[in-house]
């Protein structure tokens, strides 16, 4: 247990070193990603059933604020097992019409059914972390 928080916590700070690498002049996150052998995913126009690159990725794209202008947002964020540093360079503001209520009570269903999906997770790992499990050898033949 605490060997996967220490991992996490390494993990976190590789990437908040990287992101402090993007101060660097002409650094770029996909030039930064080759040099760390890294995987680099660019994602256009993500909206909140996207599940590409990481569902909990997408989830906290959602939970940033919008860059404005012309410079983008660069965060790390929790990631499904780990962390992701991320671009964000603009928001399009979503809309129902008025007329739409049942669309509007889907995506209040939507938006709970990720919340208690998230708790899931959470629950899991939390379960995962406390666990001891025995296993008896003899037993199982």
């Amino acid at each position: 247990m605490l060997g996967d928080q220490a991992a996490m916590a390494a993990a976190r700070n590789a990437a908040e070193e990287m992101l402090s690498g993007l101060d660097a002049e002409g650094a770029t996150l996909a030039g930064l990603a080759e040099a760390a052998g890294l995987e680099f995913v660019t994602v256009e126009a993500a909206n909140r059933r996207s599940v590409q690159p990481d569902a909990v990725v997408v989830q906290e794209l959602f939970r940033l604020p919008d860059p404005g202008g012309d410079a983008p947002l660069h965060r790390v964020v929790d990631a499904e097992g780990g962390f992701a540093l991320v671009e964000l360079l603009g928001v399009t503001d979503g809309s129902v019409s008025p007329g739409e209520e049942a669309l509007r009570q889907m995506y209040g269903r939507q938006v709970a059914n990720a919340a208690a999906s998230a708790e899931s997770r959470a629950i899991l790992r939390q379960l995962r972390d406390s666990a001891r499990i025995d296993v008896f050898e003899d037993r199982l033949r």
